[in-house]
């Protein structure tokens, strides 16, 4: 969409609209939606077997050319060359890492990781396939990592104050729209959620209503170290192909179950679920 559609659709002035939009993400809108569109493709090159022009054309590029170059420009590869290296090399941290002279893991250095990243997994808690129904709740959009715990804190007080919670057994949980192997932690969109019994009715400058959609899920219910959920995700998506299932275009989300701060072993008792098809 254009930005004259974009901001009409804001209700607010083309100038306005742009003006407000870098203030908020850094970015200008057109290097915004090539960022998503470059990322989208690098998440199609890993996870699905289609061609190369046929993810160009579906990620809103006019030709292989033009995609090929600004691909290239931003993982320092083209994309045949990145199709062709194992997911453990993309990595925006990784990436990074390979610029200050660290070298990339080995393929099967990768896949032995991979498989004790899976063994270690199934040690942590049960993994099932389950039909989620849709869930409600009010949450509070962000980008990157930076002061998104204090998030939470905002939801809580929210909460208390409008009496949509009055006791210490309420649901919080992260949405999560981008993913940490392709998108820079400074610009990983998500939102944390506080879980409602009924849908809101309004959202105000701050909470925005919004639903967890139903569908097919796996279900992952583990008790993790604040630093284990990446190689927990790892994990869970290799247990994931192993088994013939693929993520659909949903995002992924978390549901926590305790204050790990609470915990005698810091742990976070959280279910994970990946929506699949």
């Amino acid at each position: 969409m254009s930005l004259d559609v974009i901001s009409q659709k804001a209700f607010i002035s083309p100038f306005h609209f742009h003006r407000l939009f870098k203030l908020y993400t850094s970015e200008t809108l057109n290097a915004f939606v090539s960022r998503l569109r470059l990322e989208r493709a690098a998440f199609l090159l890993i996870k699905e077997d289609i061609s190369i022009s046929d993810i160009s054309s579906k990620v809103g590029f006019s030709s292989n050319s033009s995609f090929t170059k600004a691909f290239k420009k931003k993982y320092t590869q083209n994309p045949s060359e990145f199709k062709k290296k194992h997911p453990s090399d993309f990595s925006m941290i990784r990436l990074a890492n390979s610029k200050i002279g660290q070298d990339l893991k080995s393929f099967e250095d990768y896949i032995c990781e991979m498989e004790k990243n899976k063994n270690w997994l199934l040690t942590k808690g049960e993994i099932s396939i389950l039909t989620q129904s849709e869930k409600y709740c009010a949450s509070i959009f962000h980008v990157g990592d930076i002061g998104f715990q204090e998030k939470f804190g905002l939801l809580i007080q929210w909460g208390y104050k409008n009496k949509i919670i009055t006791m210490p057994d309420f649901k919080m949980g992260t949405i999560y729209y981008d993913s940490y192997k392709t998108t820079e932690a400074s610009k990983v969109r998500k939102s944390a959620f506080l879980l409602l019994d009924k849908p809101l009715d309004k959202e105000d400058d701050l909470i925005t209503p919004k639903s967890l959609v139903s569908g097919k899920y796996i279900k992952a219910s583990l008790e993790l170290k604040v630093n284990e959920f990446s190689k927990a995700y790892s994990g869970l998506f290799i247990w994931m192909n192993e088994h013939g299932y693929s993520k659909n275009e949903n995002p992924p989300f978390e549901i926590y179950h305790n204050n790990f701060n609470e915990h005698p072993q810091k742990l976070c008792i959280v279910d994970i679920f990946i929506p699949i098809c």
